[in-house]
């Protein structure tokens, strides 16, 4: 089942992350999500809430952008797939700002340091999703840029690019799939056979121009009805043809309505279907899980955060105790070097006290024996 977000007018404002998430809450065990965005930005803190909400969700996400602009570019981001309208000015970007700021040197000066915080995370971020080096971002966010479709699918901000949907009405065969395949081609010079012979026969009696009504449904698909101008709407029993084929199956409408077509006959106009109003009690119910999941996305950030700043000290505190550890290793190597000279020196001052003592008892032996002779002198 697919989940349709709607995020329009200005954030924080016209839309919340509560409101994000009751629209979320009224589906039922969906499958994807869809997020349409139709926005000119606003709060940056309630943006990024958002966009964390949507990342968080454990099913595909999808984001269209009709329009988004400063952070509901941001929110554009969350998509796993990301598709915007074709025309101009459908992205724009630029860093953040603060209006009607004041107070003294030491507030604006906190001011401008968190300012080129949220700076360097804007850089960061748009250069993660797209791939673009940090400087051309930064260029890019600087001259507050407005992005085409075209500039948004090749900068890699968006996946893919779309034609606005829309019901059409236009003169068919001479105006129509000129190139698109070869039975087209033979049906639109079939036509005009067609109408030839029928203007040799009777000339009087043929318009000038064929007019037929030709509606797209949700994807795309264009469905002809030769037979219905193009001012009225179709009814059953009407005929229609797809790329020229027979209409059959089922179409659904931009607006939710389906029509059922049966050897290219409409059999049957399926009105969109409205959803059950709800009781006070699934009222109550629905308000009660959305403060709870509000909750639960409130401490899930908290611990988010939490275990980001363990990391960062964890980190440090290896940082640190690795140069500890890498200065203890140098001291013991200095201080084994001091020992081995020391050592050295030992050995040294050891061998020559040895020689000291040597010599002193040769001196003492070498007098002891002049004493002797002088004695051995006097005796004579």
């Amino acid at each position: 089942m697919l989940a349709k977000i709607y995020i329009t007018g200005v954030i924080g404002e016209d839309v919340s992350l509560l409101d994000v998430m009751r629209q979320y809450k009224s589906f039922s065990n969906p499958t994807s999500v869809e997020v349409i965005i139709d926005s000119v930005g606003g709060s940056v803190d309630v943006g990024q809430s958002i966009f964390s909400y949507l990342r968080n969700l454990q099913i595909p996400v999808k984001t269209y952008a009709k329009r988004a602009y400063s952070i509901a570019s941001v929110i554009f981001m969350a998509g796993d797939e990301r598709e915007v309208e074709q025309g101009q000015e459908r992205l724009m970007i630029h860093f953040p700002f603060v209006q009607n700021a004041s107070g003294g040197s030491k507030e604006l000066e906190d001011l401008t340091k968190q300012l080129k915080a949220l700076e360097s995370d804007f850089i960061k971020f748009y250069g993660i999703y797209t791939g673009i080096d940090a400087d051309t971002i930064k260029t890019l966010l600087e001259n507050e840029t407005f992005l085409s479709g075209d500039d948004a699918f090749d900068l890699g901000f968006a996946t893919t690019v779309s034609i606005p949907l829309a019901a059409v009405a236009y003169y068919t065969p001479e105006e129509i799939n000129d190139t698109k395949t070869n039975k087209n081609v033979i049906m639109k010079n079939a036509e005009k056979l067609i109408k030839a012979l029928q203007v040799f026969v009777s000339p009087k009696e043929v318009p000038t121009e064929i007019v037929a009504l030709v509606l797209q449904d949700a994807n795309g698909i264009e469905i002809t009805f030769p037979a219905v101008a193009d001012d009225a709407m179709p009814e059953v029993g009407d005929t229609a043809t797809v790329d020229g084929a027979p209409a059959e199956g089922e179409y659904v409408a931009p607006d939710g309505s389906t029509f059922v077509f049966s050897g290219g006959e409409l059999t049957e106009v399926k009105p969109a279907e409205e959803p059950a109003p709800e009781t006070e009690e699934e009222a109550a119910a629905r308000i009660a899980k959305e403060e709870e999941d509000a909750r639960l996305a409130l401490e899930n950030e908290n611990s988010e955060i939490t275990k980001l700043l363990e990391t960062l000290f964890n980190k440090a505190t290896s940082e640190v105790e690795e140069k500890f550890n890498t200065a203890l290793t140098a001291l013991a190597e200095e201080n084994k070097k001091v020992n081995d000279e020391l050592k050295a020196m030992r050995v040294l001052l050891g061998s020559a006290e040895v020689k000291i003592e040597a010599q002193e008892k040769e001196n003492r032996g070498t007098a002891g024996r002049s004493k002797a002779l002088a004695i051995l002198n006097k005796r004579k």
